[in-house]
């Protein structure tokens, strides 16, 4: 008999407490179980990593190289599974999300998979994601491969192979970046439909000159490795329009009460935590603390 796929999730998290028990419930509750969760701990000054400590089935890691791509190749490094998916501290997957990457997977051709996000802690989280698959079909159509950071797998043999030619620049998006290397290898991002994640709108929070910087790393990191697609300027262009499009109706909405608020509006908002300018933190380092098994 053919041995069944083994699945890794890795979590890098850097000041996360407000999402990473939303995130680790999430796999609680799949159809099939991932068989490991490794959650990489950066140097958080809250209490990510005490509220990850509390779930027996996650391997806790602590990396002190501050930045993302530290964090990330860490857990991925480290991971066991020969499916190694990667998440965002803030994502959630569906039920079904371990059990539909296995499927897809079970095809030896498939070494690299993304699927559609949308957004939980917003208005018609369903319709956002239905939209977003929508608008990156026509991505693929144009030429652009691409694999979520927030929702991701490869397999570990593939992830072996590249992970030592990754670009560590903060200034590009490492999941792009990774897409890019790839293809050095005869590896294309194939793009699952049903292998569904939500994630936390809070990145419109972000004012105007900082969510640019950020989703234009796009195009940042297709410059550095030397060409453009289409689908680079489609996406950047895409995501400022949706950007200033949502972000009035994002400033009023409560997800709490999940409807538009006066009071919400002036409520202190934090905006989601930019991997571009993490290797800038100067991080407070402290001891972790000591969990017994009981």
């Amino acid at each position: 008999m053919k041995k069944a796929l083994t699945v890794s999730v890795i979590i890098p998290a850097y000041n996360e407490e407000g999402y990473i028990a939303r995130c680790l419930d999430a796999l609680r509750k799949q159809t099939v179980l991932p068989d490991e969760i490794v959650v990489v701990d950066n140097n958080s000054t809250d209490n990510t990593y005490e509220i990850a400590a509390r779930y027996p089935e996650v391997t806790l890691v602590s990396e002190s190289v501050q930045g993302l791509y530290a964090a990330r190749a860490a857990g991925m490094n480290m991971a066991a599974g020969d499916i190694l998916c990667r998440i965002d501290a803030d994502t959630e997957v569906d039920a079904r999300w371990v059990a539909t990457i296995k499927h897809r997977m079970a095809d030896p051709t498939v070494q690299l998979a993304t699927g559609p996000l949308g957004y939980y802690d917003f208005i018609f989280p369903k319709t956002s994601r239905n939209l977003e698959d929508f608008f990156l079909r026509i991505a693929l159509g144009l030429g652009y491969g691409f694999a979520f950071g927030a929702n991701m797998a490869i397999r570990r043999t593939a992830w072996q192979k590249l992970s030592r030619q990754l670009c560590d620049d903060r200034m590009i998006m490492e999941d792009i970046d990774l897409v890019i290397h790839a293809r050095n290898f005869g590896i294309k991002p194939v793009y699952v439909p049903k292998f569904t994640a939500m994630v936390s709108s809070r990145r419109m929070a972000d004012n105007p000159t900082a969510f640019w910087r950020y989703i234009t790393g796009h195009t940042r990191t297709m410059k550095k490795h030397g060409f453009m697609s289409a689908g680079a300027h489609y996406s950047v262009a895409g995501f400022m329009g949706t950007y200033f499009l949502l972000k009035p109706l994002h400033m009023f909405f409560d997800p709490q009460i999940r409807r538009l608020s006066l009071g919400y509006y002036f409520a202190p908002s934090k905006a989601r935590p930019d991997p571009m300018m993490m290797n800038e933190q100067q991080p407070r380092l402290r001891p972790r603390p000591v969990y017994s098994e009981d």
